[in-house]
């Protein structure tokens, strides 16, 4: 598996967090990789690494 960038990290937790402020809900995966500039499925690979690292919480379906 190849490493995941930490800035990429970081810009996806900050693309979370910023649109769940600004809309009261989780965004979904493609609302995420719009913003950061990603494709869904590297989001999708992203969002799992983060949630076993405890960056975020991830079920699958939201973001936490």
């Amino acid at each position: 598996m190849r490493h995941k960038s930490e800035e990429t990290m970081e810009r996806i937790k900050n693309a979370v967090e910023e649109f769940y402020f600004a809309n009261h809900r989780s965004p979904s995966i493609s609302e995420i990789a719009s913003e950061v500039g990603c494709a869904k499925s590297t989001v999708h690979s992203y969002l799992w690494e983060m949630d076993k690292s405890g960056m975020l919480s991830y079920n699958g379906k939201t973001v936490e």
